[in-house]
């Protein structure tokens, strides 16, 4: 039966489980059910039950999305996996752009130990950096480290994550983060499980592996503008030949990884100065013109 820490108290409450029911439910998955480390760590949907086999899993995958991931620390698995390990830089926000926190687990508890509090200690000081300065984003998976696994934060001198991402099932703590971004994946959980804890999870749309808890972060639709002056912009840097001029842009595009760059908005007048406009495709374009 499960604990009152561990139940929804009513159906459109998601459930937060305690520290001894987060540990029986990871016992039944890689008891009974028949989960091994492996198949939860290698399949997108189940998360490791330990935030450190994530950082592994997120060490090796990082290089195919071109980007360089530098483990410190205790990230089990890091150097079976072929991840680069060794001291942090002195300056964090000169360095990286995000910081995945991913020490500690449910099953921690008591003070964090050398080298743990040196790190901890240099999250809470980028935590505290003001928005205007540049910092990376910080990323807890399942625990920010250095919180109490049920009470969250309690001297309230831990660091605030940017996000969290909760493993799973949210732990208790998850109702202390106050930060723009919470996710949960997980999205493997067996009846059985659901229906002996009585888990209230949210629904995951469609085929995704994971799902936002909680609204998105309000944007100030003001602060997103650009600054588009640049000398590419001005007359005596345009190419002579139009067509050449719209190929490099396109091309240029095209390597930004903007999606559908041949979708493009088409404006015509007839005799009489009537416009038209309407969105069509680009089939190609040569020094003949256009192909719609």
């Amino acid at each position: 039966m499960a604990s009152p820490a561990a139940s929804a108290s009513s159906d459109s409450e998601m459930t937060h489980l305690s520290q001894r029911d987060a540990a029986e439910i990871d016992q039944q998955l890689m008891g009974p059910l028949g989960f091994s480390v492996d198949q939860l760590m290698a399949s997108p949907p189940r998360p490791p039950s330990s935030p450190a086999l994530s950082a592994g899993v997120i060490s090796s995958l990082t290089p195919w999305f071109g980007a360089l991931c530098h483990v410190r620390a205790g990230a089990r698995g890091a150097e079976r996996r072929g991840s680069r390990c060794g001291d942090l830089p002195g300056n964090l926000s000169e360095e990286f752009d995000i910081i995945i926190d991913a020490m500690f687990g449910f099953s921690f508890h008591g003070t964090p130990r050398p080298p743990f509090d040196d790190l901890i200690h240099r999250l809470v000081s980028l935590s505290v950096i003001g928005n205007s300065a540049k910092r990376p984003a910080i990323v807890s998976i399942d625990i920010p480290s250095g919180w109490h696994v049920e009470e969250g934060d309690v001297n309230g001198e831990g660091f605030k994550p940017d996000m969290l991402v909760s493993l799973t099932v949210p732990k208790l703590c998850a109702r202390k983060f106050t930060g723009p971004n919470h996710f949960l994946g997980g999205r493997f959980v067996p009846p059985p499980i659901l229906r002996k804890y009585r888990l209230h999870l949210p629904p995951y749309p469609g085929t995704s592996m994971c799902v936002r808890i909680g609204k998105a972060p309000s944007v100030d639709i003001s602060s997103l503008r650009e600054n588009y002056i640049s000398p590419e912009l001005l007359e005596n840097q345009v190419m002579s030949d139009p067509f050449d001029q719209f190929i490099r842009w396109f091309d240029e595009a095209v390597t930004a990884g903007l999606r559908e760059p041949n979708a493009m908005a088409l404006t015509t007048a007839n005799k009489e100065g009537k416009v038209s406009s309407r969105m069509v495709l680009l089939k190609g374009v040569d020094k003949q013109g256009f192909v719609w």
